[in-house]
């Protein structure tokens, strides 16, 4: 989230680039990380791809 009064623009492009590199990243890593590292990573691909369908369908918060 943007702090308050402060909207940050949503570009769809560089958001599912972003989260294809983190996926990728994943992968790569499997086997190599901590159990807290990957349950991190896991969370945080899980919590931008449902920011990411949010605001792609249009019905997440703070849409620009």
């Amino acid at each position: 989230d943007a702090p308050p009064g402060m909207e940050l623009p949503f570009d769809a492009e560089a958001a599912m680039q972003t989260i294809e590199i983190l996926t990728m990243l994943q992968g790569k890593t499997k086997g190599n990380l901590s159990d807290v590292e990957s349950k991190l990573l896991e969370d945080i691909l899980h919590n931008l791809r449902v920011v990411y369908v949010q605001r792609v369908r249009g019905d997440g918060a703070g849409n620009s």
